[in-house]
């Protein structure tokens, strides 16, 4: 194994420590059907699935965001963006996140 000591530029694959995640950023567009309302959000993420996550609760008005917590956290929320999205959708909520 390659001494690395002191110079912490110097990474092998298995020591880059595994907890620091990439974030990316995002932009999120929520459109409420029943509201007519638009909105925009520019969150940080690790993927579209997260961003739409944040989005979402930026989204929710305050009354309500502990059911949308709630909600995120719990069995009932689809596993992936697709289905999130498609959750959302019979709700009359349209959204789109774009990667920037």
């Amino acid at each position: 194994m390659e001494n690395t000591k002191g110079d912490s530029t110097r990474y092998k694959a298995k020591e880059w420590p595994l907890k620091y995640k990439i974030m990316k950023n995002y932009v999120v567009g929520i459109l409420s059907m029943y509201e007519h309302d638009l909105k925009l959000f520019k969150v940080e993420a690790e993927d579209k699935y997260e961003a739409l996550k944040k989005g979402m609760l930026e989204f929710t008005p305050d009354e309500y965001k502990e059911h949308e917590i709630e909600f995120q956290n719990g069995a009932v929320c689809p596993p992936n963006f697709e289905s999130l999205t498609g959750y959302y959708e019979g709700g009359e909520i349209m959204t789109q996140v774009i990667e920037i």
